[in-house]
């Protein structure tokens, strides 16, 4: 009985919220937050096409609100809208070869997008770029190593094992990785699996 009553106020809330945030989008019609709001709400409801709505709507208001740019780039992405959420990165991490934080961020993101969209090739470029990358560091190469191993591309994965480790040698996944991908490809690297014991 007291789950139930939980459960209806919690709804009752939720219902009442709703309103609350439309009645303020349209007493304040030049105001991004609310459609922000509304936005953040149905992406917490699992309702991506509203939340794409308003947080476009709220970006309208506000052509440089990252909040809403970041949210459309997620929502556009759920529901498989490559080509917005494509047009949101260039917005938001435009190609600039002089900022190569920017760059790897950029890089990253447009694996995301060519993993959506089934692009192997694209993949794998963007794993390339991301591995050669001068601001790519531990993190980035211990996830790629794991991606290449769920690829089936031990040689590339054990690369980046080497690569990670001989920068920093206390990576205690990174060994686990190195040891899995190892053991799966032991043949001609039982050498490198010792070494890193």
């Amino acid at each position: 009985m007291l789950f139930r009553s939980s459960v209806c106020r919690r709804l009752k809330f939720q219902t009442e919220l709703g309103l609350v945030l439309r009645q303020w989008a349209e007493r304040c019609p030049r105001d991004p937050e609310p459609h922000q709001r509304m936005a953040q709400r149905a992406a917490e409801l699992s309702a991506p096409a509203i939340a794409l709505q308003e947080f476009q709507r709220a970006l309208e208001l506000q052509p440089t609100e990252s909040t809403a740019l970041t949210g459309i780039w997620q929502q556009a992405s759920l529901l498989g809208q490559l080509d917005v959420a494509r047009q949101v990165l260039d917005r938001i991490h435009p190609e600039d070869p002089d900022d190569p934080q920017r760059s790897l961020t950029r890089a990253k993101w447009l694996l995301q997008l060519a993993q959506r969209r089934g692009d192997d090739a694209a993949v794998k470029a963007q794993l390339d770029a991301i591995a050669q990358h001068p601001f790519s560091g531990t993190d980035e190469w211990r996830q790629l190593a794991e991606r290449w191993l769920v690829r089936g591309d031990k040689q590339r994965a054990l690369a980046i094992c080497e690569q990670s480790l001989a920068l920093d040698e206390s990576q205690h996944e990174l060994q686990e990785l190195d040891r899995k991908s190892t053991r799966l490809n032991s043949s001609h690297l039982v050498s490198y699996a010792v070494f890193c014991l």
